[in-house]
């Protein structure tokens, strides 16, 4: 852990004078983004009540809120509850004292009636409705009150908000969302937030370090979060113990958060349920029934101070504050460990009868029953593994001689490294799991159901490392023994869809969209309504990104719509499942000219982009959607870059480089950079791939080789698969038929293109060609003419490519090395006339007017 002073710090805050009542603010007051959000977007309700356990920090988020606030023409008091202030009169005297010093006149009446009666008369209410309808906007801030909860000002309260408009009222609770008593009085009056708002992300952790004068790292921000929960008191505690033992507090962090959980646990320890807290903590909650009486007044006390809540769905249970229940957790795991295990192997069983499939995996983990660990995880592993980025896996807590002698747990903990970033700790894992596992090779005819587990994670593994064309022979083999498994009673089937769509994301990376597409059809990869949206989420959007990549788009668009009416987190398209379903999206939104849109859908994916394995699909998108916005210069300028940063990851004739390499190729067509993309075919390992046939053709055609390009064309068509290779083969020979004046040819295949455009929605491979050609092939089809007008891709024409003779380019290499015409006519030992001569012909070729211009132009042509 780095933590060092910082340069600067942060100024004390200044005492909230304008706010009467409220409490000084004290340096290193944090704002909570999300819980600033809540109370923004919740601004008109008339009260809203803060919920958070002991030191959630509920006064210093209120405070930081104040200061966020625009306050306007509203006038705000704060009355901070005790245990004097539960009394109406008392408490009604204190707001009117502080309405008096925000400047508002007091009703003499009122105040006549609060100190005069001892028993307040019927008068009461309706004067005190007066007063707050005279006061003007206001917002009425009470800290800490559960205390009101069962006294008449409640009463009072809920009285005025029902007639007084101008009121609002913020309150704090300890108590959990709907266990209230006052929020069950204030009724429909009242908006409640989650007690997570005010807990502390990593992000706000770093910037309470830099304000307490210390920076902190950001991978060190995020261990203090784990250890703390985000809870505010532990975190206090842990910078504090960072500041006074720096070397203690690195070496063991989560020390000062164990130590605050003893210190406030400490004062229960002689409690008669104590012990039985203990145990119970074991799990997440457990229900009030069969409660004994020391036990049920030991929770009574944990929720008076915060410390605890009860929830009352499913059903009525408790919950210790997280850190509590870990502390106690590993003390009963020290103090009686067979015990523990042998009360989480029950946990484990119940919450899988439950299907709360990560408790029942977190459990057997604990329990270190393995095979039941295991079971859980094949059972459930798409739910498992497709959960909520907030809901954590227990995976990390397998040790290292049971992912030894389990592969299925090694792999488990190293997709779970792949899903949160943290790739060099997976790719080590999968490594050494491979190692392991390929030493025992599948043999027979017979094939069980631990064959095709070992074989699929045995693939899956393979493309993680991107390994594709491991992967690729891999995944046939699977698929063969998937067509002969044993498996009578059908332990498959919770985990098919899941190796059918690795399956096709591996012939994705292998560059073959119509394995995929296949290999989906023939497993009949659905996702049925009882999967979790989640999961129905990552199926959808890996078939979506197969049918984008064939030209299949309308019916891409089909299942993303599909897809986009699920019941899924604002947060989902962010996750590491969620790369597909961008990746189909972006690529859609370019098939209708919109690479703005297509932009923003990939700003989605930038947390996984530096790990994922699905880079190559992602760096295509993202490098065409630059293409479309800063041209064909710039894209190929970033694709260099993208690929200068991944470089170690494959090796130079990986197919995974197959898309990339014909990518850079029609960037450099585009440019009429013909020379330099003939250069870059010729030197590609893999020259004879199927996707090649395509660039090869279009390369002839950019060299104004119609006759050559027709043939391609021709042979291409026989073969192409999918609607995308086809209509773009038919583009390529309706080109050079129009160049050689075969009319009939011509428009025979551009009848083929625009029915694959109407027919399945593919337009962007009709960029492929100069914008005069299109023109001209489309004359007769104006709707589909008019829908590419958005388009900027368009190469230039044939007749833009420049062709130097041999004297020419010697001319121009001379030229560079040497700059002047008499330099370069010594060189070659010819008259300064000749070489001017020459020079003129280089100009009117290269379109330039000078020597600087002509080398420019040579460049960006690929002819240096």
């Amino acid at each position: 852990m780095m933590i060092v002073p910082s340069p600067e710090t942060t100024a004390e805050n200044p005492v909230l004078s304008e706010v009467p009542g409220a409490p000084r603010a004290f340096p290193g007051l944090i704002p909570r983004r999300r819980f600033l959000e809540w109370m923004t977007t919740n601004n008109q309700a008339p009260a809203r009540m803060i919920c958070g356990g002991a030191g959630y920090g509920k006064t210093s988020a209120l405070l930081s809120w104040l200061f966020e606030r625009d306050q306007g023409d509203t006038t705000t008091i704060w009355i901070t509850l005790d245990a004097n202030l539960k009394d109406r009169g008392a408490f009604w005297l204190l707001v009117l004292h502080q309405i008096s010093r925000a400047g508002i006149e007091v009703d003499p009446e009122l105040e006549r009636a609060l100190r005069e009666s001892e028993i307040l008369t019927s008068l009461f209410p309706t004067l005190l409705i007066k007063q707050f309808e005279i006061s003007g906007p206001m917002l009425l801030i009470i800290d800490n009150a559960d205390l009101g909860a069962d006294t008449e000002v409640a009463t009072d309260l809920t009285r005025i908000l029902d007639h007084v408009a101008s009121l609002r009222l913020v309150l704090t609770t300890r108590s959990a969302p709907g266990t209230s008593r006052l929020e069950h009085r204030l009724g429909s009056l009242v908006v409640v937030s989650p007690p997570h708002l005010v807990l502390l992300d990593p992000g706000e952790i770093t910037e309470m370090a830099s304000r307490n004068g210390r920076i902190l790292h950001p991978t060190d921000a995020q261990r203090l979060h784990d250890v703390t929960d985000g809870w505010p008191l532990a975190v206090r505690a842990e910078l504090t113990a960072l500041g006074s033992d720096a070397h203690a507090a690195t070496a063991a962090p989560g020390t000062a958060t164990r130590a605050l959980g003893a210190r406030l646990l400490e004062r229960f320890r002689t409690s008669g349920g104590f012990s039985q807290l203990r145990r119970r903590t074991l799990a997440p909650t457990f229900s009030s029934v069969h409660l004994d009486g020391p036990l049920r007044d030991l929770l009574d006390e944990l929720v008076e101070i915060g410390l605890g809540w009860w929830e009352d769905a499913p059903y009525r249970q408790f919950r210790l504050q997280p850190v509590l229940r870990g502390l106690l957790r590993e003390e009963y795991e020290l103090a009686e460990p067979q015990s523990a295990k042998a009360e989480y192997l029950m946990l484990a069983e119940m919450h899988d009868a439950r299907d709360e499939y990560a408790a029942a995996f977190d459990a057997a983990v604990r329990a270190e029953a393995w095979p039941t660990a295991i079971r859980v995880y094949r059972r459930h592993l798409l739910t498992l593994t497709s959960r909520p980025p907030t809901a954590v896996l227990s995976v990390r807590r397998v040790p290292a001689g049971a992912q030894r002698t389990y592969p299925q747990l090694a792999f488990a903990v190293a997709l779970d490294d792949f899903a949160n970033g943290r790739r060099a700790r997976a790719v080590r894992g999968l490594a050494q799991m491979l190692q392991r596992i390929e030493r025992e090779h599948l043999t027979g005819r017979r094939v069980s159901v631990e064959d095709v587990w070992t074989q699929a994670i045995i693939t899956m593994s393979h493309r993680l490392l991107g390994r594709h064309e491991m992967a690729g022979s891999s995944l046939r083999r699977v698929h063969r023994m998937l067509e002969r498994v044993d498996d009578p009673h059908s332990e498959l089937d919770p985990a098919m869809s899941l190796f059918l769509s690795h399956g096709a994301l591996v012939s994705l990376l292998g560059d073959d969209p119509e394995y995929a597409a296949r290999f989906l059809s023939e497993g009949g990869v659905i996702a049925p309504p009882q999967t979790s949206a989640i999961e129905q989420s990552r199926l959808y959007g890996i078939r979506a990104l197969v049918a984008m990549l064939r030209g299949e788009v309308h019916h891409a668009r089909k299942l993303l719509d599909i897809r986009a009416d699920l019941p899924l987190a604002a947060s989902t398209d962010a996750t590491y499942t969620g790369l597909p379903a961008m990746i189909a999206s972006a690529r859609l939104w370019l098939e209708e000219a919109d690479a703005v849109r297509a932009k923003q859908t990939l700003e989605n994916t930038h947390t996984h982009a530096p790990t994922t394995d699905l880079w190559p699909l992602l760096i295509t998108a993202a490098i065409q959607v630059h293409w479309h916005l800063h041209g064909a210069e710039s894209a190929l300028m970033q694709l260099d870059e993208e690929l200068a940063t991944r470089e170690g990851r494959f090796s130079d004739d990986s197919v995974a480089l197959v898309p990339l390499t014909a990518l850079r190729m029609h960037l450099l067509l585009s440019q009429g950079r013909t020379e330099t993309a003939r250069q870059v075919l010729s030197a590609s390992p893999r020259h004879g791939s199927r996707r090649f046939q395509l660039v090869r053709t279009r390369l002839e055609l950019a060299e104004g080789n119609f006759q050559r390009a027709a043939g391609r064309a021709t042979i291409g068509l026989r073969s192409a698969p999918g609607p995308r290779e086809r209509q773009t083969f038919a583009l390529f020979g309706a080109s050079a038929a129009l160049h050689l004046g075969e009319s009939a040819r011509a428009e025979r295949l551009v009848a083929l293109v625009v029915r694959m455009a109407d027919e399945h929605g593919v337009r962007l491979p009709l960029t492929s060609v100069p914008r005069a050609d299109i023109d001209q092939l489309l004359r007769g089809y104006p709707d589909l003419l008019s829908q590419l007008e958005g388009f900027s891709t368009f190469p230039p024409s044939a007749d833009a490519a420049v062709r130097l003779t041999p004297r020419e380019t010697v001319v121009l290499r001379t030229i560079v090395d040497h700059g002047t015409v008499a330099a370069v006519s010594a060189e070659l030992s010819v008259s300064e006339n000749t070489v001017k001569s020459q020079l003129r012909s280089l100009y009117r070729k290269l379109g330039a007017g000078n020597r600087e211009a002509a080398v420019d132009a040579a460049r960006h042509r690929g002819l240096l």
